[in-house]
């Protein structure tokens, strides 16, 4: 495995050290969780309303998941209004919604390629009112204030289609809840942005999606081990922040060998060496480093945590390699 797969060059994001033990904020590729990587196309079909329709809400859904979908860079994406435009050129038509019903016809000219659409299963919002207890300001004046409270609540089921065998690759029903609150002292709470709400709850179900069907960054926190008796492990970190990686590998390498140090500053020597070998792709060299760590200081369970999160991270970077079609 190619160094830097796992881990991205926009490398540190954050930098922090606290009482305990400092952090960094990596970005990671991580995998989708439905494996696409034999379609090249998606092509956007219809959603539609609670009913059965096309609606206001199911049309922004549509939309914001084409953005969404557009963003990855995984796929040509054939949109709904140039579906239509193909059939025309193919002397076909499509008689209702594009949906399960339409594979047969898009996949004579799209080839291999999948079809998304979905139902919207829940579009509700939900509103209260409320007021306090009578309350006293500092010059004796009575007053109330009046509270405005709303939760919107958005469910879409959302369907892959093989256009060509009409086979359904993937079913999942995704949802999300946004709330707000507004107040005001003796009058009524200013109106609640139902909209917004509406428009955020789309916005976490579009990102859900994107993430099942195509590899995405994600930032992870890592923490590491600092001793007094070691500088070579604030050295690294300093090193990682500045976006030496390599000789933030060096160095901790070299700590781990360093003669005249106890067992437990070793043990966090490895473990830190660990943590920089894994996220550069170095799986096994990970492994054996936090091995190495838990026999310094067998009781120690981060060590022995680490080694399980090893092992994972080796099969999301596996699984990331075969939708990214990069041979081991």
């Amino acid at each position: 495995m190619k160094n830097n797969f796992v881990r991205t060059i926009a490398l540190v994001v954050i930098f922090l050290i606290t009482s305990c033990s400092p952090s960094i904020v990596l970005t990671v590729k991580r995998p989708a969780e439905v494996n696409l990587s034999g379609y090249k196309t998606i092509a956007i079909g219809d959603f539609v309303g609670e009913r059965g329709t096309r609606t206001l809400y199911s049309i922004n859904i549509e939309e914001a998941l084409k953005y969404r979908l557009f963003k990855t860079d995984a796929f040509e994406i054939v949109e709904r209004r140039n579906i239509n435009k193909l059939l025309e050129e193919h002397n076909l038509s499509l008689s209702g919604l594009v949906d399960e019903t339409s594979t047969l016809e898009i996949g004579k000219f799209l080839g291999s390629a999948v079809l998304i659409f979905g139902r919207i299963s829940q579009n509700e919002y939900r509103e209260e009112t409320s007021i306090s207890d009578e309350q006293e300001d500092f010059d004796g004046n009575k007053y109330h204030i009046y509270y405005r409270s709303g939760r919107y609540s958005l469910g879409v089921n959302i369907r892959l289609v093989d256009v060509n065998t009409g086979m359904i690759l993937f079913t999942k029903t995704f949802e999300a809840a946004r709330r707000a609150r507004t107040s005001a002292k003796d009058e009524a709470a200013s109106p609640i942005d139902r909209d917004k709400l509406f428009r955020d709850c789309v916005n976490d179900i579009s990102l859900k999606f994107a993430r099942m069907i195509a590899p995405y960054d994600e930032r992870v926190r890592v923490a590491f081990e600092k001793d007094r008796d070691l500088p070579e492990l604030d050295l690294a970190i300093t090193q990682i922040r500045v976006g030496d990686w390599e000789d933030a590998i060096n160095t901790l390498r070299s700590a781990t060998l360093k003669t005249g140090i106890d067992d437990n500053t070793r043990a966090k020597a490895l473990y830190n060496y660990g943590l920089v070998v894994m996220y550069d792709g170095q799986f096994e060299v990970a492994i054996d480093a936090f091995r190495s760590a838990m026999q310094q200081v067998p009781r120690n369970r981060r060590y022995q945590d680490a080694i399980i999160m090893a092992r994972k991270e080796k099969e999301k970077a596996d699984e990331l390699q075969k939708q990214m079609g990069i041979e081991n």
